[in-house]
């Protein structure tokens, strides 16, 4: 979920609070043999998987 789409549903504080919260994260590079071990684990456990994970390990490729 983005930043518009909160405030757009709830109001700005709450979309603020999430910003806030997500920043706590940490980045990782998605590289090619981290994208087919999701996709097998995906697969194995019938996990959906988030599309923008999908398409970055495939164009790393």
């Amino acid at each position: 979920m983005n930043y518009k789409k909160l405030l757009a549903e709830k109001d700005e504080e709450y979309a603020l609070d999430v910003v806030s919260y997500m920043q706590n994260g940490t980045v990782v590079d998605i590289t090619a043999a981290l994208s087919l071990s999701a996709a097998r684990i995906s697969r194995a456990y019938k996990l959906p998987m988030g599309r923008q994970y999908y398409l970055c390990g495939f164009t790393a490729l």
